[in-house]
This record gives structure tokens, sequence and C-alpha cells, in this order.
């Protein structure tokens, strides 16, 4: 079996995704505070003072009711087609979190 454990301390970039706190990762969060790698968070939730300190780049809207939603907002800015399986997930992800749509807008639907 493959080891999923992530090198992350060669990691040239890292970017957090739907989490507004670097302390939700545990026992990585040091590993991240501690990589000189740039730091990016993607999220729709206010982050932590703390999170917004130690990335280079913040990509926020608590406005969007899906994380994806902001990621496939990002496709669309950059003119780049998701693949089958990339805009699988995204669907998945939007799904997940409005709460199979309970939650969602009309960006959501569009």
């Amino acid at each position: 079996m493959a080891n999923l454990k992530p090198n992350i301390e060669s990691a040239e970039a890292i970017v957090l995704l739907d989490m507004n706190s670097v302390e939700q990762l545990d026992e990585v969060a040091s590993i991240i505070r501690k990589s000189p790698a740039p730091k990016i968070i993607i999220d729709h939730h206010a982050p932590s003072p703390e999170t917004q300190q130690i990335c280079k780049l913040c990509i926020i809207d608590d406005k969007a009711p899906a994380n994806c939603q902001i990621i496939y907002r990002l496709f669309n800015e950059a003119k780049v087609k998701p693949n089958r399986n990339q805009a699988k997930a995204l669907f998945i992800g939007i799904a997940f979190d409005t709460r199979h749509f309970a939650l969602g807008n009309a960006e959501t639907f569009k």
C-alpha cells in the first residue's frame, strides 16, 4: 500500500482548503507553521488571525455556501475547464458543503 502521509517538509507550496485554522490539522500543524513554503488558504470561513498571518495568499469568500464554489470560480477566472474527475470532485464538494444543496444560492445552482 502507498504511503499516504504527505511529505510537507519538501513541499514547494502548501494550499489549505476549507479550514480556517491550521490547528485543525493536529500534529501536522507545527510542521506547516515551520515550513518555508508559501502557504495559500482558500476558504468559505473567515480564517483565524494566525492562519492569515502565516498565509502568503488568502482567498476567502465567507458568503459562499461551499468551498468548492470558490475553487470552481478560480477555474472560470483562469478560463480553465475542469476535467471530468475534477468536475466530479467539485460537484461532490459542493453537494456535501451545502448539505445536498439545502444551503445553496443562485451561484451554486448555476
